[in-house]
């Protein structure tokens, strides 16, 4: 056993908030995204920052156990978190110090007309839409894109599975919903999906970007394309079929505002009032500043643990109208606050809906 311990057991360093605490964990997977140490070298970068809090609940001595060390729920969770050089969420700091660094490449999701009137220099134009390299809308909105075509797309961009990936989106048209917001995080969402692990948010987007005078362009970067290949994350996507299974055994998460949780208002994606049975309402609008960046991470984890609670290892299913605002919360949750075994309802509330699924209005507690 004390050489299984040797050979499972590695040092992560863990920042908290400026103090370096020496941990033990499985080699196998950390759910901390701690920097992990072996033999002295530096074999998987940090990623928590910020000073947030590590999250290594799992910590153990293999040692003391009898029995084998578990792995987490998620696979591709610990695939996406021991191999991120970069953070899920970047400033405009940031990204103005890394412009031009290798390995980094920019894709602005706004419409072309926006982009061909100013963009972030180097920056790649690979519009957001309900159709587009992002998304399909057929019988529902917003689903994912067949996966050939989103691998080519990811391939033209010139991006490898290493790539360092920002995504910069618009900001939300005066008088709408914020749904321009989501748009970034659902293209990361989807960019991990597809296996790039190191894809991150610029908060604030190109408005904030702007707004702060930081270098613009009209130029179009020259861009290689390379042949991109990469299985695809099918188990974090889930159908109608596995929610309605697993309802009443996990956490379901409605990311919509709550006059549509509530059913005071109609949902305007699947013409009905109320909420899925059992979903618990956190809006994805509170996680956004006046200003469309995100408020702090420390306030976002302290809105999630008390409705989802703190265990990071249940299940936790995030839906919404269709799927925008799922992949936000989904994004939030598995990238930035630690939570190992979280899904996308991407049908969401359309799908439920269409499918004739029970519903309940006007209550809170059901």
């Amino acid at each position: 056993m004390a050489a299984l311990a040797r050979d499972l057991v590695h040092t992560a360093i863990a920042r908290r908030q400026g103090i370096r605490e020496i941990l033990t964990v499985d080699s196998r997977w950390s759910a901390c995204g701690c920097t992990i140490i072996e033999g002295g070298e530096r074999v998987a970068p940090a990623v928590r920052g910020r000073g947030m809090p590590c999250t290594a609940r799992h910590v153990i001595h293999a040692a003391e156990r009898d029995e084998p060390l578990k792995r987490p729920p998620n696979e591709h969770w610990r695939i996406s978190m021991m191999t991120r050089t970069i953070d899920p969420v970047v400033s405009t700091e940031w990204l103005d110090d890394q412009l031009g660094s290798e390995g980094l490449v920019i894709l602005d999701i706004r419409q072309p007309e926006s982009y061909e009137v100013a963009h972030i220099p180097g920056a790649l134009s690979v519009p957001f839409g309900l159709l587009s390299a992002w998304a399909d809308s057929g019988d529902l909105m917003l689903e994912l894109p067949e996966t050939a075509g989103l691998l080519k797309t990811i391939g033209d961009c010139g991006i490898s599975a290493d790539s360092r990936v920002v995504v910069v989106g618009p900001p939300p048209e005066p008088g709408v919903p914020p749904y321009a917001l989501a748009d970034p995080f659902r293209v990361a969402a989807t960019l991990i999906y597809a296996g790039v692990k190191n894809a991150a948010v610029l908060t604030g987007g190109f408005a904030k970007w702007d707004s702060e005078g930081r270098a613009t362009t009209t130029a179009v970067p020259v861009v290689t394309p390379v042949v991109y290949d990469s299985p695809v994350d099918s188990e974090t996507w889930v159908l109608t079929q596995y929610v309605e299974e697993r309802l009443g055994k996990v956490v379901l998460l409605d990311g919509r505002d709550p006059d549509d949780y509530f059913g005071a208002a109609v949902d305007s994606f699947a013409d009905m009032r109320g909420h899925i049975p059992t979903a618990r309402c956190l809006p994805i609008i509170w996680t956004w500043e006046a200003d469309g960046t995100l408020r702090p991470l420390e306030v976002i984890g302290e809105m999630v643990a008390g409705v989802v609670g703190q265990d990071k290892e249940q299940e936790i299913i995030c839906y919404c109208g269709a799927g925008g605002y799922a992949s936000t919360w989904w994004f939030l949750l598995t990238q930035e606050l630690g939570y190992t075994n979280v899904k996308i309802y991407d049908g969401s509330m359309e799908a439920w809906a269409d499918e004739g699924k029970p519903i309940v209005a006007y209550t809170w507690t059901e």
